[in-house]
């Protein structure tokens, strides 16, 4: 008979041909990097099997000697059902996401063209950028559609991007038309709005990356919660204007933290692309 840890009789096991075990000191038993309990309980404890363990008779882990192989067999089942869930992730989002992470370097690039000094000082230049700008949220809108199959939040923030987007443009005409108390109330809600499609973008990435990449996962969440601190701080400038010094300060720290969360988005979006690429061509 093989020798095994809990007694078992290696040779007589029935699921030794469809796990592809090798025996127990080989394969599941092996101190090193079995994945059998038994074993691991012995080894904790200093023992080169249960019979030399004084709680042998009535310890539970060694009562389920006879059901480790089943639960072996869904482990290698639950395993293959998720490879089989990031294979077909990873087709999707291995092609979206490198696009996804141009637009936004694009997107960036027109920013600087689209701001308050800009708009003063060549009313062409801003119109271009602006418009230029609507035209990278329409094709992340698109992307997220295509890759809402991987995470329903991809689907808000298309939605959700999609509404922003066309706000733009509505703001574009206020400001043509100069109907500034309206212009000023759209610039709000639009506000709220940007901001839910960024949560939920980052949420999406964070879904998506948890069975690949956990820890870029948790990068995501942080990313979150700074990103919605940012903002806070930037409404709370707003509220603190009878204050100008400190509503200065507020909007100057606000700022450049919206701006390093603005580089971190873009260092993510490359190795969240790069993940899913290199999976797809596995």
């Amino acid at each position: 008979m093989a020798k095994t840890f809990c007694g078992k009789n290696c040779d007589e096991c029935t699921y030794k041909e469809e796990l592809d075990c090798p025996g127990c000191e080989k394969g599941p038993g092996n101190p090193w990097n079995g994945d059998c309990k038994i074993v691991n309980c012995c080894v904790n404890k200093g023992h080169k099997s249960c019979e030399t363990c004084s709680m042998n008779e009535p310890c539970g882990t060694r009562s389920r000697k006879h059901i480790i192989p089943q639960e072996r067999i869904k482990d290698l089942e639950a395993e293959a059902s998720k490879q089989e869930r990031i294979r077909k992730k990873a087709s999707v989002l291995g092609k979206w996401l490198p696009i996804l992470f141009w637009t936004s370097i694009v997107s960036v690039i027109i920013g600087l063209f689209d701001s308050d000094s800009i708009q003063q000082s060549s009313l062409k230049v801003y119109l271009i950028a602006s418009i230029a700008e609507s035209i990278c949220g329409f094709i992340s809108v698109f992307i997220f559609f295509k890759i809402s199959s991987t995470s329903k939040r991809y689907k808000t923030a298309a939605w959700a991007t999609l509404i922003a987007t066309i706000g733009v443009l509505v703001t574009l005409v206020l400001f043509l038309f100069t109907l500034e108390l309206t212009l000023v109330l759209v610039v709000s809600a639009l506000s709220i709005v940007s901001l839910y499609a960024k949560y939920s973008e980052y949420k999406g990435h964070s879904d998506v990356l948890e069975e690949v990449d956990p820890d870029l996962s948790e990068k995501w969440d942080k990313l979150i919660k700074w990103y919605i601190i940012c903002n806070i701080a930037l409404i709370a400038s707003v509220i603190l204007a009878l204050i100008p010094k400190l509503a200065v300060l507020v909007i100057l720290v606000a700022s450049i933290g919206m701006i390093i969360v603005g580089i971190f988005e873009l260092v993510f979006l490359y190795h969240t692309a790069k993940v899913f690429k290199s999976v797809s061509q596995q």
